[in-house]
């Protein structure tokens, strides 16, 4: 098998030419082995004209990549099935084995286009919106395109492996205060937040207004608060445990929800607790002085009932997944009549994520991370994202290796960082 130290000791940033090996390592979910998550060697991908290589330096982890080792809802293989290219055959992506991972950061090796204003070397950052650019529609809004793709989980050749096939719209500059762990750690949460709440595509908040947030400790919570207190708004966050709870007093956010000290379970054998939703709306009211006139949206099932319910007449529920489940119920009833709305995010268009990029560049904005695992231990990171054991990100170094490549906590928000080497 193509060795990742030997990748480590040939490749490195700044370089004007690579001479590319014909294998790499990645850990991949394997067609005919459902729940796998395997290393392996793989041939490196053909690099059409509107795409680069990237030397993959760390990854951070997202929840689509479990749902692509757990197929669901459905095998991210009938995506690749489905993955049609300008330009490039078919078969690039349509693999029996699927490379996720939807956040990186490296460097250029590779372009298929030299027309551009990258150039090999360049030390980037990748968003995982991927689109053909032959759609008039992404020059309006990308994700309105029938052809837009999540990097990494509807493509093949994601963040996991030695090297990365990315679109060259996807490549961002490297915020160069960061250390490669932090700089793969925010682009997919951070952009998904920034449309949800500060696009017009999404909450487009002012200031002022009032946020419930979800998960406030994990990587779409924490980007929700920053982003919130950005814009002058007062965050709400809710989390699951007093530990999370202590952790966000550590980063300055003093008020928050408990939700397993309060008891808000929001299910009765079943069914929907109401009483629950008009616990929470009392709790909010109680610690925060208002109701939210936004509610910050992802786990889905357990929760988008109760969102409904507590917001302010007028507001508007922003949601960009289902971790806790797709299927959702609630009462429409707390919807037309008091006149709330249901705004769907999907990641972000190029210029969101251009904003967003701006953000961190400026330092406005820190990255959040809370271990980093070392290539060899990737399943265990895995593990641990699955479990949401940590605050913030879970980070898997490639090239980059944590022996050596501390966390820069001068800068990080977050100073407890845990490094498993």
């Amino acid at each position: 098998m193509a060795s990742i130290n030997k990748i480590r000791d040939t490749f490195s940033p700044g370089q004007s030419e690579y001479n590319l090996p014909e294998k790499m390592p990645a850990y991949a979910v394997l067609k005919n082995k459902p729940g796998s998550f395997e290393l392996i060697e793989v041939p490196i991908p053909k690099v059409s004209y509107d795409e680069a290589l990237i030397c993959v330096m760390a990854s951070g982890l997202n929840f689509n990549t479990i749902w692509t080792i757990d197929s669901t809802p459905i095998s991210s293989f009938n995506f690749l099935k489905r993955l049609k290219i300008v330009s490039n055959s078919n078969e690039n992506h349509d693999q029996i084995y699927h490379i996720p991972g939807s956040d990186a950061s490296g460097f250029i090796v590779k372009l298929g286009n030299n027309d551009t204003s990258w150039k090999i070397g360049d030390e980037v950052v990748i968003n995982c919106n991927w689109h053909r650019n032959n759609d008039p529609l992404v020059f309006q809004d990308s994700l309105l395109s029938k052809e837009q793709k999540i990097w990494g989980y509807e493509t093949n050749y994601g963040s996991l492996a030695a090297f990365a096939l990315v679109k060259i719209h996807q490549i961002m500059k490297k915020p160069s205060h960061l250390t490669w762990f932090e700089a793969a750690s925010y682009s997919l949460v951070l952009s998904t937040a920034y449309r949800m709440l500060i696009s017009k595509n999404g909450a487009n908040i002012r200031l002022g207004d009032r946020i419930l947030i979800w998960g406030g400790t994990g990587g779409l919570g924490l980007s929700g608060i920053q982003l919130s207190k950005y814009a002058g708004c007062i965050p709400m966050p809710v989390v699951s445990s007093r530990e999370k709870g202590l952790f966000l007093e550590s980063v300055n956010q003093k008020i928050y929800i408990d939700r397993k000290k309060e008891k808000l379970n929001f299910f009765a054998n079943g069914k929907h607790d109401q009483t629950i939703w008009k616990k929470l709306q009392n709790i909010i009211i109680q610690k925060f002085g208002t109701k939210p006139n936004v509610v910050f949206e992802h786990p889905g099932k357990d929760t988008m009932a109760a969102s409904i319910y507590v917001l302010e007449k007028g507001g508007k529920v922003v949601t960009c997944a289902a971790t806790t489940g797709y299927e959702i119920s609630y009462d429409n009833r707390f919807l037309w009549m008091e006149s709330k709305s249901i705004i769907g995010c999907h990641f972000a268009n190029p210029m969101e994520c251009f904003e967003t990029n701006k953000l961190i560049l400026e330092k406005k904005i820190n990255p959040f991370i809370s271990s980093v695992y070392d290539f060899e231990k990737a399943p265990l990171a895995i593990d641990k994202f699955r479990k949401n054991e940590g605050f913030g990100k879970v980070v898997v170094g490639i090239l980059a290796e944590t022996s050596n490549n501390k966390i820069n906590k001068s800068h990080n928000l977050f100073q407890k960082v845990h490094i498993n080497v």
